[in-house]
């Protein structure tokens, strides 16, 4: 539970690198100041509590560490708001509304209501931190008891306190309710809890007491928008999924989706609640709104639903007239909201996408709900509908299968794409078949390529086996088949539009050929798998807020980018719904006055035209007219951009002036690679590589996972698919792209056949479409497909393509001059939408010096960022079997070389006993296809972090032997391996196929040879997915016959780096006196690191310095302690500082120690090469730390962090290296340099 906040004070250091971090443990830190108080009062009124279990309430408000209560415990009741929607009924003349408004549940929920007497909780003064961060939270609690129970908390909230408003006498603020957070025993309730109360603060708690602020209750109507939920983790196959809103006591629910992985809802549920305001034309005291997502069943007869996910949203803005008694502009903002469900109410269970109206139930017919289901864009109206839908051709390309899990059936499976329609499904005239629910496309596998010949062995598409995701025989096919399709996809990327690859066993039939022929499983195959991947993303670029087809891509890619920027942000699920903040909502109302005054104004500025003036012949910056852009009449003689690059020019002070640059940072000596091989280091997978300066990956055809009840994969979840052996049925190699308006020739060109549907599981089986003929990589729409509103450019390819440059700067000004007068007869209509016309005509007379070309038509139209090389062949059949089938781009045998260089191991031994150890013996072993190569004959003991530096070599079959999968195994000995088996660390898969393809791999591998060297994370399939360490490594490909005038890279174990370790102890203060008058001062250095070599160079482990007789608290000693030759790496390297009284006869009696964590500066040098110097630092002794047996062990013992001095030291860090050029001495002998220590005359006899 929450005991408190605990104000600190901290700093943050930027790190060079993640290996600095320090371990976790307590430090001495600098003194902070403390923050600036001041006295504040906290002032309450309870009005009433809602959801609260029991037979007596009372409200509790804290504030740090005090407390105050309401006066009294109050029993349930108050104002009957069920009662009040019937007499609110009855009351009504006409009821426009039909049945929808009588279904309705009414929740159970107790209502605890305070009298101002009973209410008023007492000020609360209190000492608080000016800054509001620093703040304690205000903290509400409400209790509850019963006749035979005592008190118990059933449930809180915290908010911080700047969210109050501050006390005006006379002027009593407006109540709101407050979500409260249940307890754990209480997270199952069907509403949650909530208090009506007002919170606000003074200075002072002497200030007169006003009433509060008298609410009736008044009828209005809560619109909830339900659209769709998604990634919900319960198995949805046999669920009925609804949605229930409830608030205020009324609840509705949507009508149940069957078997949906993401069920779509498209209604508003209309609530007539009873809400408390001081006045009509005010908003109300909006109760909270809880959102369940429940799975309703009914079971003999009756209906049992079970809740999934809930969460209590907050809406309070109710639609009100302006000045002119215009209703404000509403826009209906979804959001995606998490739900939260389990045990404590704390695991995400799904998310749903939800919006809310709220309005005076008076004012009901006035303000129509916004339609949800996209409409055509003939038929959109932004005040009516949410969405539009938006035309558009999906390309599909299947390249092929990969590790299907065998069934057992001997047929080929099917490969079903679908597109999920955004369109009301309206009832059908009698006997009529419902509509499809899908845009659809169907692939059959053949055994040649498209118009390949049965006796050229290249053109046949192959089919192997493969041991991967936990099973043995997985099968594998190649198809290289285009399709392509006419579509309808809604504008609003919220929706989430996806593409579904359904993988399916061909329909089981009995009987075949008799008139007893049946299929008892039904029309459709068997599921094998399922991808989605989601098409919001990849939205043609036209689709974004001002991006046309009128000006060249290179002007409109940031505008673009921000566009797919705002597409993420909104698709982006949150953990609470966030309503708009006042100040925002204003802003938008002003800017939207503004845009409206300015578009006005804009169209009067038209009607005044002026002759345009004449350039001169040479301008302020000495330029003539022919090195100037050129202006149709200002300058019809400058250049052309895409015609002559542009004169750079400087100024005039900077031409002769001498630029002075600083050195680059220095990195250390040695080069990128201390391996000696690759010097390009990635920090995680080659494929899922963020540093695009690095490399850029172009795995197009990367396998997506086939699931079952599964949602969309996101690309940026990095999960490695390939160790989810109960999720996972296999993968598929595809790629698509959407291009802006229909195709006519799709069915054509394709060959396929659209199916209909006719529902969502049992459903006629698709005709499937034979080989696909290559597609156009640029269609042209006919003038009836294509998408209104494109201008001049897009009527001219709907007459087949883009003509001559006069014939479109004709075409463009004709079309511009009937918009002209189109929009000048709406502004005499009276219409706000005047100024588009004349924007327009500037942005035209701005850009008719810049050429629009064919490149940019086809790059603007097609989707955002794919990538052109691969839109060069990826939907022609023909160019796309040429660049994976042909014997010149795929050679018979491929040289593989495996570089293993080192691994981290996150895996314990697991041995119990004497004999147990902390480390394990790992060994590595890999898999190319289904030929296993082990080098257990090579494994290392006793080390969690192997060093390998070894190249393997081996000549594949691509793509049949195309995948690699490297092991890490833990050795055991021969009766361990006979009872437990071998070991398993952890896995990785590399696909090799997609590296040979790649036109970036290929360009590191052929030109520079300088293959990216990748840290990969070794996943074990037995612990879930766990991650269990990493591997450093890297593959190269080259063509077996070259590989002998190419050589594998070079991969040395490099050097053993040497670290040579300085410490100067210069004084001690603060020692304690061991007689109770002065102490004989004596420290010692104890390395311990088992790579320590530097004993045989006379530098023992144990040093110690000279002593300080007769001190009185203070000591000096200008001693130096050098520790040569650390072999780097270490496990461990610490070094302990101890302070003693010395004695000349007896034993040096021991005072208190301390120990230094020198690991990660050695490490740190032994990496940067780079010397770390520390500056002269104070560390405490402590008499808890101990010493040896004997050495004052039961001192320590009785003074247990016991402070007994301090140590001024400074301590070097450097390679053995540099240490050999700047040599010194132990103490203070010669070479007494770096730095040079003087005998200090003080405490020396």
């Amino acid at each position: 539970f929450f005991k408190g906040k605990l104000l600190i004070s901290g700093r943050v250091e930027r790190l060079g690198a993640e290996d600095t971090m320090m371990p976790a443990g307590i430090t001495m830190s600098r003194s902070a100041p403390e923050p600036r108080n001041m006295q504040l009062a906290l002032l309450a009124d309870v009005y009433e509590v809602c959801g609260a279990v029991g037979r007596e309430c009372q409200v509790q408000l804290a504030f740090g560490s005090s407390t105050k209560e309401t006066k009294e415990w109050v029993s349930p009741g108050g104002l009957d708001k069920i009662a009040a929607i019937e007499q609110h009924g009855q009351k009504s003349v006409t009821d426009d509304f039909g049945e929808d408004d009588r279904v309705y549940d009414v929740e159970d929920v107790t209502t605890f209501s305070f009298t101002q007497e009973q209410g008023r909780i007492e000020p609360i003064l209190s000492m608080a931190p000016e800054e509001a961060k620093s703040q304690p939270l205000v903290m509400v609690n409400v209790y509850t008891r019963g006749v035979l129970s005592g008190k118990s908390r059933v449930g809180y909230q915290m908010r911080q306190l700047e969210t109050f408003r501050k006390y005006e006498p006379g002027n009593p603020g407006r109540p709101r309710y407050i979500p409260l957070e249940p307890m754990p025993f209480n997270t199952h309730a069907r509403i949650p809890g909530s208090v009506l109360m007002v919170i606000e603060h003074f200075t002072t708690d002497d200030v007169p007491r006003h009433n509060r602020r008298t609410v009736k209750p008044m009828v209005y109507i809560v619109r909830a928008y339900a659209f769709m939920a998604r990634n919900i983790k319960v198995d949805t196959a046999s669920t009925n999924l609804a949605l229930r809103v409830a608030c205020a006591g009324i609840s509705k629910t949507t009508a149940p989706e069957a078997g949906q992985v993401r069920p779509m809802w498209m209604k508003p549920l209309e609530l007539k609640v009873t809400l408390c305001s001081d006045h009509p034309k005010e908003p109300p005291t909006m109760e909270p709104i809880t959102v369940t997502l429940l799975d309703s069943q009914t079971i003999l007869g009756v209906k049992n639903d079970r809740d999934i996910g809930k969460t209590v949203c907050t809406y309070e803005y109710m639609r009100q007239k302006d000045n002119m008694g215009r209703w404000e502009p509403y826009r209906l903002q979804p959001q995606w909201v998490k739900l939260f469900g389990g045990n404590y109410g704390s695991v995400a269970m799904g998310e749903v996408l939800i919006g809310f109206e709220l309005l005076h139930s008076k004012f009901r017919a006035d303000l129509p709900a916004i339609q949800m289901w996209p409409v055509s864009e003939e038929e959109f109206d932004p005040k009516r509908h949410f969405s539009k839908l938006k035309k558009a051709t999906l390309h599909f390309t299947l390249y092929g299968l990969r590790d299907l899990i065998s069934t057992g059936r001997q047929e080929d499976p099917l490969v079903n794409v679908r597109v999920k329609k955004f369109e009301e499904q309206r009832p059908t005239e009698d006997g009529a078949p419902p509509p499809s629910k899908y845009y659809s496309m169907n692939f059959k596998y053949e055994k040649l390529v498209y118009e390949g010949q049965e006796d050229n062995k290249d053109d046949h598409l192959h089919k192997w086996r493969t041991d991967a995701l936990g099973h043995q025989g997985c099968r594998n096919l190649e198809f290289f088949q285009v399709q392509k399709i006419n579509v309808k996809v809604p504008d609003k990327e919220i929706l989430q539009p996806f593409i579904a690859i359904r993988v399916l066993e061909k329909a089981v039939e009995l009987f075949q050929g008799t008139a007893l022929q049946m299929k008892p499983f039904g029309d459709e195959g068997a599921l094998v798998g399922e991808s989605r991947q989601s098409l919001n993303r990849l939205y043609p670029c036209t689709w974004y807020e001002g991006v046309t087809l009128d000006q060249p891509y290179s002007y409109q890619e940031n505008r673009i980018k921000r566009g797919v920027d705002r597409a993420i942000k909104a698709c982006a699920s949150r953990t609470a719904y966030q309503e708009e903040t006042p100040e925002d909502r204003a802003r938008e109302l002003q800017a939207e006055r503004e845009q409206r005054r300015q578009e006005q104004l804009d169209y009067m500025k038209s009607l005044i035209t002026m002759e345009e003036e004449k350039a001169e012949v040479i301008d302020s910056r000495a330029l003539p007219l022919e090195l100037r852009p050129f202006k149709s009449v200002f300058n019809p003689a400058g250049y052309l951009p895409e015609d002559r690059e542009v004169l750079q020019l400087r100024e005039e002070h900077v031409l002769n002036m001498e630029q002075l640059g600083n050195f680059p940072t220095c990195f250390g000596e040695r080069a990128h690679g201390e391996a000696g091989g690759a010097g390009i280091r990635l920090r995680g997978k080659l494929e899922d590589s963020k540093q695009i300066h690095v490399f850029q990956p172009d795995f197009w055809f990367r396998n997506a996972p086939l699931m079952r009840n599964a949602d969309i994969v996101e690309d940026d979840e990095l999960a490695d698919w390939n160790f989810y052996h109960d999720k996972v049925f296999g993968f598929v190699k595809c790629c698509f792209k959407l291009m802006d308006g229909w195709d006519s020739d799709a069915h054509q060109e394709t060959g396929a056949v659209l199916q209909e549907e006719l529902s969502e599981e049992s459903e006629e089986p698709p005709a499937v479409a034979g080989p696909a003929t290559p597609a156009a990589t640029t269609p042209a729409a006919t003038p009836a497909a294509s998408p209104t509103g494109t201008g001049a450019v897009g009527a001219l390819r709907g007459l087949g393509g883009l003509v001559a440059a006069a014939a479109h700067s004709a075409a463009h000004s004709a079309v511009h001059a009937v918009e002209s007068a189109a929009h000048a007869t709406e502004m005499l209509l009276g219409e706000t939408h005047v100024a588009a016309a004349h924007k327009k005509e500037q942005e035209h007379a701005h850009h008719e010096s810049v050429r629009v070309t064919e490149e940019d038509i086809a790059k603007l139209r097609r989707s955002v960022g794919f990538d052109d090389d691969l839109d060069s062949y990826a939907f022609d059949v023909a160019k796309l079997t040429s660049r994976f089938k042909n014997k010149e781009r795929v050679p018979s045998r491929i040289r593989v070389r495996i570089y293993f260089v080192k691994a981290i191991c996150i895996f314990g031994k697991q041995v119990e006993g004497f004999f147990g150890k902390a480390f394990i013996d790992p060994y590595l072993a890999y898999k190319l296809g289904n030929v296993l190569v082990s080098m257990r004959n090579m494994a290392q003991f006793n080390t969690n972090v192997p060093s390998f530096y070894r190249v393997e070599e081996r000549d594949i079959v691509m793509p049949a032997e195309a995948r690699l999968q490297v092991d890490l195994f833990d050795y055991q000995d021969a009766f361990g391996e006979a009872i437990n088996g071998e070991k398993l660390i952890g896995s990785t898969v590399i696909d090799l196929e997609d590296r040979w393809h790649s036109a970036s791999w290929r360009d590191a591998m052929d030109r520079r040879q300088q293959i990216p060297t990748e840290n990969r994370a070794l996943i074990n399939p037995q612990l879930s997915g766990q991650n269990c360490g990493s591997i450093e490594m890297w593959v190269e490909m080259i063509d077996s016959v070259r590989a002998s005038d190419i050589k594998a890279s070079e991969l040395r174990k490099p050097p053993a780096m040497e670290i040579e370790v300085r410490l100067v102890i210069r004084t001690c203060k603060n020692v304690k006196l061991w007689d109770g008058t002065k102490t004989d001062v004596k420290v010692t250095v104890d390395l311990e690191c088992r790579e320590y070599e530097g004993v045989t160079m006379g530098f023992p482990k144990l040093q110690a310095t000279d002593v300080h007789f007769g001190s009185t608290g203070n000591a000096i000693f200008n001693w130096r302690i050098v520790y040569p030759r650390i072999v780097m790496p270490t496990k461990s390297c610490t070094m302990d500082l101890k302070l003693y009284q010395a004695n000349s006869i007896s034993a040096d009696e021991f005072i208190g120690a301390v120990s230094i964590d020198l690991r990660r500066y050695v490490e740190r040098v032994a990496r940067d090469m780079d010397c770390i110097y520390i500056e002269k630092a104070d560390l405490q002794f402590s008499a808890s730390s101990g010493g040896d047996d004997g050495e004052g062990g039961e001192a320590a013992a009785d003074a247990e962090d016991e402070k007994v001095g301090s140590v001024q030291f400074e301590m070097w860090f450097m390679t053995q290296s540099e240490a050999n050029q700047k040599r010194a001495g132990k103490g203070r002998e010669d070479p007494n340099d770096y730095p040079q220590l003087v005998t200090p005359a003080k405490g020396r006899e």
